[in-house]
């Protein structure tokens, strides 16, 4: 292969070769094995040259070769599979939003008290006082729209916070954060989670917080209007001139990272959630790693651009004030990176940005 001619179309072909070669096999365990522990070695290399800002090579060199053995070996799997078990595993659901409520609650849950402060809590405390967010959270009113386990209210209450309040829709991930609130000694009266869908929060008083969060979430609500609804939640929920810290899915023009979490999705869906979520589970890799890759591989994205998702909040009542940066090498954030390739690699990268109620 000659580097400088490999592209994003090169790229996404061998992926199309990959996927109706996949689609043609009955989901055996042996197939998912191979499928699954080749692509995220695919994973980790694309990881690795997206969170090099000095890469200078093809970035589309290493993962087309890799794309390229895979197809190779499904090739091949064929014409030996007579030698290996033929036994299925499960398909996922086609009730995409079932699907999300019954895997982020055993997504959230995995985590000891140790991990838990460590590669949660932590790191979303630093995520606050990067962005210089202190003073709009000290002595006010948070609430998170889909806190999951908990994390991030918990670094707020920390931080200042005078009351917090998450809600999610999954009575385990509540159960897990306040059992972790509890265990870390949270006064109960002022940091609660409760069981609650954030399209329809109905129970929560309108015009009674300045401060909500929405990290990563409804751009996992696939129905349409469910999500229109829990941003009008939130608008709702917020005083007027309240805050409104969001993370949210970006893609922009076809890029690396997209077309990576894309493509090996579609490919391995086939399998069903359980088995995935199990199987990558057992791999060798650290707790947060793990969470990571469950999130990527088995969940739904949908993605916009920061033109287009400016529009739409001001169409929910929101005005565009900041945009906001990760904590860590795997955030990318396009306002704060110094990466030529950023487009080529990310897009419109993550959406985070700061807002604030008309």
């Amino acid at each position: 292969m000659k580097s400088k001619k490999l592209s994003i179309k090169n790229y996404l072909k061998e992926f199309r070769k990959l996927t109706i070669l996949t689609s043609k096999l009955q989901n055996t365990e042996a197939l998912a094995q191979i499928l699954i522990n080749d692509l995220i070695y695919l994973y980790l290399v694309v990881e690795e040259i997206l969170v090099d800002r000095n890469f200078k090579k093809n970035i589309f060199f290493e993962p087309i070769y890799i794309l390229k053995s895979i197809n190779s070996k499904i090739l091949n799997f064929k014409k030996i599979s007579h030698n290996l078990s033929n036994e299925k595993t499960s398909e996922r659901g086609k009730d995409l939003d079932k699907m999300h409520k019954k895997h982020f609650q055993k997504l959230w849950v995995n985590y000891t008290k140790k991990q838990f402060i460590n590669e949660r809590l932590l790191p979303y405390t630093k995520r606050v006082k990067i962005n210089n967010l202190i003073h709009l959270i000290k002595g006010k009113r948070c609430i998170d729209f889909g806190c999951g386990h908990g994390q991030f209210l918990m670094a707020l209450k920390k931080l200042g916070a005078s009351y917090c309040l998450g809600l999610d829709f999954g009575k385990d991930s509540i159960s897990y954060a306040n059992k972790m609130s509890k265990i870390l000694q949270f006064d109960k009266k002022k940091l609660k989670y409760i069981y609650c869908d954030a399209s329809n929060a109905k129970n929560i008083k309108s015009n009674s917080f300045d401060f909500a969060i929405q990290n990563g979430v409804f751009h996992h609500i696939i129905d349409n209007k469910k999500e229109i609804n829990a941003y009008k939640e939130v608008n709702r929920v917020l005083k007027k001139g309240g805050y409104f810290f969001i993370h949210t899915a970006g893609a922009g023009p076809e890029n690396l990272r997209t077309a990576t979490l894309e493509g090996i999705t579609k490919i391995l869906k086939k399998f069903g959630e359980d088995y995935l979520r199990n199987k990558i589970g057992e791999l060798p890799l650290s707790n947060n790693k793990k969470y990571m890759i469950r999130d990527n591989f088995i969940v739904k994205y949908k993605n916009t651009t920061w033109k287009k998702y400016v529009k739409f909040l001001k169409r929910m009542g929101f005005e565009f004030i900041r945009p906001l940066k990760g904590h860590s090498k795997t955030d990318f954030d396009k306002f704060f990176s110094k990466d030529k390739l950023f487009k080529e690699k990310f897009g419109d990268g993550h959406l985070r940005l700061l807002c604030r109620k008309i």
